[in-house]
């Protein structure tokens, strides 16, 4: 699994929507697309399906979802406290 398919799946299921999640990664829709699909393949099951309402997790999809929020929050933490350390870093002599 790759952060990128992970980052698709958890924004799909925030949109509803493979656009809306394209725009919010500023990606194009067929990368967001590709993402979700290459991840099925590696899980060996459908993650989404279509409804008249937009695209909603299947259960499966649902249960890896809830650990994608969790990788996807704890990277977006790692990089903030990385950030930060180094702008608080003292200066090498």
């Amino acid at each position: 699994m790759k952060i990128h398919q992970l980052r698709a799946l958890v924004e799909i299921a925030a949109t509803g929507s493979i656009n809306g999640a394209a725009r919010r990664l500023h990606v194009t829709q067929p990368a967001v697309t590709k993402a979700v699909r290459d991840l099925e393949d590696e899980c060996g099951v459908r993650l989404l399906e279509r409804n008249p309402w937009g695209v909603v997790p299947t259960a499966e999809g649902a249960a890896l979802l809830q650990r994608a929020r969790t990788v996807v929050r704890e990277l977006e933490r790692a990089g903030k406290t990385s950030r930060t350390s180094r702008a608080i870093a003292p200066a090498s002599s």
